[in-house]
């Protein structure tokens, strides 16, 4: 059986570890940081959602409802032809 090659639309992740400032300088090939929340007062923790480039979305501001360590969220609009999805 051949191994197929997974390219997801969507990645997201939960306990990135990242920083701010160390967020913005990841990169993996075809993906973008579509959004993110990084824990600035304690280590580890943080969750984000990787694009595609080919992906068209808007973000969706929900660093109000965050606490470190308690809530820790983030979500995109993803726009198709045929409809509107909120991940």
């Amino acid at each position: 059986m051949q191994d197929k090659i997974v390219n997801p639309h969507l990645i997201c992740l939960s306990e990135h570890h990242l920083k701010t400032y160390e967020i913005t300088k990841f990169s993996l090939n075809n993906y973008k940081i579509a959004v993110s929340f990084c824990r600035e007062g304690v280590s580890k923790g943080g969750v984000c959602i990787m694009a595609r480039h080919n992906i068209q979305f808007t973000t969706i501001d929900l660093l109000k409802f965050c606490r470190e360590r308690i809530f820790e969220i983030c979500a995109i609009e993803v726009n198709s032809k045929s409809k509107k999805i909120n991940i």
